[in-house]
């Protein structure tokens, strides 16, 4: 089974923090897998008029 989005940016963010020499890209990492976790968690999605959103861009796409 493949890893999902956010594991692999955990993990990214993991090794850039014990290497130490690039903190920037360790607050960037840590954003993004957090974000994928958050999106990983809530879609698919169904609104209450039945629609299904599969992504953070579709949902605000429809509005």
């Amino acid at each position: 089974m493949p890893k999902s989005h956010s594991q692999h940016n955990f993990e990214a963010c993991k090794f850039l923090l014990e290497d130490g020499k690039f903190l920037d890209w360790v607050v960037t990492t840590a954003f993004y897998s957090a974000l994928h976790l958050v999106q990983e968690e809530i879609f698919p999605f169904r609104d209450d008029e039945g629609y299904e959103y599969s992504s953070f861009e579709q949902y605000y796409s429809k509005g």
